[in-house]
């Protein structure tokens, strides 16, 4: 892929097409292998990108959620990257469900609370997230019935065929 670059006198300014160090031809690169599901080229390339701009928003973000997928499932590796992903830029949408998924896979009380946090942040910026309305809901039931209770109704409302909503309202209204 070639393209000009414009320079302020405006006279277009021939772009090498063989710098493939570049990180707009690298990053178009990766997003092409990863398009063609080719994940670990695409990781390479990334980490590439990485080591170039190791602020990297896309870099990033496609690292984090590549080492947190079924298949490679290292999620030491995959909070890494949320964590700097948070540093800078809290505005991507996932970055706090992510962080609360991996949290809470550790099972710890302190993991817990650090999940229930970001879990708390991700509902509160995306109040229709149903799987975060869900996940905050069974997880506050665990500990605090009352206030566990407005996310899965809210839940329920999105998605009343849920089992798992479904049977935790079933066997309280048993109780």
């Amino acid at each position: 892929i070639c393209r000009q670059k414009e320079t302020n006198l405006s006279q277009p300014v021939p772009f090498d097409c063989n710098q493939k160090n570049d990180i707009f031809h690298l990053e178009i690169m990766a997003k092409i292998y990863s398009h063609l599901d080719k994940e670990i080229k695409a990781a390479k390339i990334w980490h590439k990108i990485i080591d170039k701009n190791s602020s990297h928003k896309n870099a990033n973000h496609f690292l984090a959620k590549h080492y947190m997928s079924a298949k490679y499932r290292e999620l030491e590796k995959s909070k890494s990257y949320w964590l700097k992903l948070y540093s800078e830029y809290r505005d991507i949408p996932d970055i706090h469900w992510n962080l609360g998924k991996i949290y809470l896979s550790y099972r710890t009380l302190v993991t817990f609370k650090k999940a229930l946090s970001f879990f708390k942040a991700h509902v509160k910026r995306n109040p229709d997230h149903f799987a975060s309305l869900k996940e905050l809901g069974l997880l506050l039931y665990k500990i605090n019935y009352n206030e566990a209770m407005p996310f899965l109704q809210k839940a329920y409302k999105i998605d009343s065929a849920d089992p798992d909503i479904t049977f935790l309202f079933a066997t309280h209204a048993v109780k």
